[in-house]
């Protein structure tokens, strides 16, 4: 069973009859608050296209909601995703306050690549590792050109060399996840991080996924308005969201 199908799996057995109260498609985020407050969060993904009537979701069992990460509607499936982790992490029990590379150990021998390019973790990265390679298409950062970047698509011929592998969980959202870890065949971990990722350790047993980093909303409606609004990662991480991570 691959991992976006144990997500689907395991959050289906759990989640019982809870409804679904409000959804947000944002520009940047997608968002979904059940109907005991937990709110949860998917980036969202690009393209068009829903298999769903826009004003019909309210109300909804979360349960077949889920199902919707299965959809190749990549606005369905940021939905699915949301959903799950608005049920998921809000019950881990996770390190909070604590970042990624706080739980991964870093030596100057080691080859890291991230999939996505993540400032503050590619300063640190740069400076602890011999090697570093970012992979990502958007030069929406002019700090990207310091660094050595390749086209998403080059992962799998980058993926296999790295000691240490740093995707987003909008990899999930995508479905790319399982034939990226799968690629990372000489890592001794691989993080999954940032709000999209699912708190969801049971999805993620046997594979190379070592660290899950994510993020537990605490305030529900700041972090709707903030999607709302067009927010992005920062934005919810002040305030709406704290960090959680758990090593697998």
């Amino acid at each position: 069973m691959k991992i976006v199908e144990r997500i689907v799996h395991v959050t289906r057995r759990r989640i019982g009859g809870l409804r679904v109260d409000k959804v947000v498609v944002g520009q940047r985020f997608t968002a979904v608050r059940l109907e005991d407050g937990s709110v949860g969060l998917s980036f969202s993904l690009g393209g068009r296209g829903c298999s769903f009537e826009p004003g019909s979701l309210r109300g909804m069992t979360a349960k077949e909601l889920v199902g919707y990460l299965l959809s190749p509607s990549p606005v369905d499936s940021s939905v699915g995703l949301a959903t799950a982790n608005a049920f998921n992490n809000a019950r881990v029990e996770g390190t909070t306050g604590r970042d990624a590379l706080d739980l991964v150990e870093v030596s100057k021998s080691d080859f890291v690549a991230t999939i996505g390019f993540f400032p503050p973790y590619s300063r640190v990265l740069k400076e602890r590792a011999k090697g570093f390679a970012v992979l990502d298409d958007r030069e929406v950062h002019s700090e990207v050109k310091s660094f050595e970047v390749y086209p998403w698509w080059s992962f799998t011929s980058i993926v296999p060399k790295a000691d240490l592998l740093i995707i987003t969980g909008s990899s999930v959202a995508n479905k790319t996840v399982d034939t990226i870890v799968s690629h990372a065949k000489k890592a001794r971990a691989v993080v999954v991080t940032g709000p999209s990722t699912p708190m969801l350790p049971e999805a993620f047993k046997g594979t190379k996924v070592k660290v899950l980093a994510g993020a537990k909303v605490r305030d529900g409606e700041r972090a709707m308005r903030v999607v709302e609004e067009s927010g992005g990662t920062a934005d919810l991480y002040r305030g709406a969201c704290e960090k959680v991570s758990l090593r697998l």
